[in-house]
């Protein structure tokens, strides 16, 4: 597995809703600034599992459990710290992988040339001008 810049780890830390994850585990029930619920981790009757949304953290005042989105879902999904931080990039978009960031920059650079062949031929046809100026475009959507 490719190694995960600290950039993209925090990225995902900031960008990653911890209530819409921990909601997929836990009913949560608003109280205050927190929301609480019974925790995943222990058996308990009364919610002691505590989420901090301005924070980013949660934390089970039960069985001492806490952390942030990362480590809630290595622990619930019992999985490493690579592959979730991978999962929860993918799922906010966050392209993580070097090679794929010089993959989409290729194709963007593809598509800035392929843009700049295509006005040129505008340009050189009236044509094709005339034709989209009946249609109703505007020069500013044409060019």
């Amino acid at each position: 597995m490719a190694t995960i810049s600290k950039d993209i780890i925090d990225r995902v830390r900031e960008t990653t809703d911890i209530v819409d994850i921990i909601s997929e585990y836990v009913d949560l029930k608003q109280k205050g600034p927190n929301l609480f619920g019974l925790c995943p981790f222990h058996n308990e009757k009364t919610p002691s599992f505590n989420v901090n949304p301005s924070k980013r953290i949660f934390k089970c005042f039960g069985c001492g459990e806490g952390g942030d989105v990362i480590q809630f879902k290595m622990k619930i999904e019992n999985k490493n710290f690579p592959t979730v931080v991978k999962e929860l990039a993918e799922h906010m978009g966050i392209v993580w992988d070097v090679a794929e960031q010089g993959q989409i920059a290729q194709m963007l650079k593809l598509h800035n040339l392929a843009g700049s062949f295509f006005k040129r031929q505008l340009e050189q046809h009236s044509i094709a001008l005339d034709y989209f100026s009946s249609r109703g475009l505007t020069d500013e959507v044409i060019s």
